[in-house]
């Protein structure tokens, strides 16, 4: 055996356990491989769902804000029309205080005016009285 046999059969030697090596860390890659192609399609149908998810709960969200618009708007006309209402019972009792006014101007003209009568009548009476006993 020579010395270029011996190198010859270490390097043959090293090549077997370098395809050794490379045989079983290709397996080992491959079933990386897999195993990462299994995970990418489970992460992407949940990330469908949960982006069908997402979709649901923005309809429902954007049905809820159309909802408080609708109701916001409402208010506004509620109060609106409290207002109106709140200036015609201002309205009515200025109107009330007016006519009480008056009913009391009114009933002192007819007191007045009633006095001046009942002293009158009598007034009359008795100058008839003097007139007819005399």
């Amino acid at each position: 055996m020579t010395l270029n046999e011996v190198f010859l059969g270490i390097l043959t030697l090293a090549v077997v356990v370098l395809v050794i090596f490379l045989v079983g860390f290709i397996r080992r890659a491959s079933e990386t491989m897999k195993r990462l192609d299994t995970l990418l399609s489970t992460s992407s149908e949940a990330i469908q769902s949960a982006m069908t998810d997402v979709r649901q709960n923005m309809e429902s969200l954007k049905h809820v804000t159309d909802n408080m618009t609708t109701v916001t708007e409402d208010f506004k006309v509620m109060s609106g029309s409290i207002r109106e209402i709140g200036e015609s019972v201002k309205q009515v009792g200025t109107s009330v205080q007016k006519v009480s006014a008056l009913v009391e101007d009114v009933t002192a003209s007819a007191s007045t005016t009633a006095c001046g009568v009942v002293a009158g009548v009598k007034a009359g009476f008795g100058a008839l009285l003097k007139g007819l006993l005399k």
